[in-house]
């Protein structure tokens, strides 16, 4: 079942929960970029690395699989999207999520749409916006330029994370 190794991979950091309408392509993306970044640019990023992971939610999961549009231009990164028991539409009122709940310190809304943050989020403060545009019935070209928006996006997000747990720290 994907929900216990998606459980046992992501229970040892603090999370940053990626929200997105289906759950199949924009939170998906952010999601890939976050720990991919966190696992290949330590150097760069070594608190952040060393104490984050991102998961993703949508507030109306889509069923089957993730974007295969979405899929082929994340590889075309070295970034694996495909696996089920990793990246599958969930809810952010799922079991997945739930269970992770007390480890998410982050939230971010990728959709440019019709998302909402969850009520029961609201701990966590204001989400932060990201409006990426939906790579659904895009073509290859397009869905290439929303994998980059989505990129820089995640680039300065790790780069604020990861002075404020400089901050944190006093350092």
């Amino acid at each position: 079942m994907p929900a216990e190794n998606f459980y046992d991979q992501n229970n040892r950091y603090d999370l940053v929960l990626v929200i997105c309408g289906h759950n199949k392509g924009r939170s998906i993306i952010s999601e890939g970029f976050i720990n991919d970044i966190l696992e290949r640019e330590q150097d760069r990023f070594p608190l952040t690395a060393g104490t984050y992971r991102a998961v993703s939610a949508g507030t109306r999961p889509g069923e089957g699989g993730i974007n295969p549009q979405v899929v082929q231009v994340m590889s075309e990164y070295g970034i694996d999207v495909s696996d089920p028991n990793v990246y599958f539409s969930k809810g952010v009122d799922s079991e997945p999520i739930k269970n992770l709940g007390g480890k998410i310190r982050k939230a971010i809304i990728v959709c440019d749409d019709e998302c909402h943050f969850p009520p029961e989020l609201t701990h966590l403060g204001k989400p932060i916006p990201w409006k990426i545009p939906d790579p659904h019935g895009q073509d290859l070209e397009r869905v290439r330029e929303i994998v980059g928006i989505a990129r820089e996006k995640v680039y300065d997000f790790l780069g604020g994370l990861e002075i404020e747990l400089r901050d944190a720290e006093g350092n």
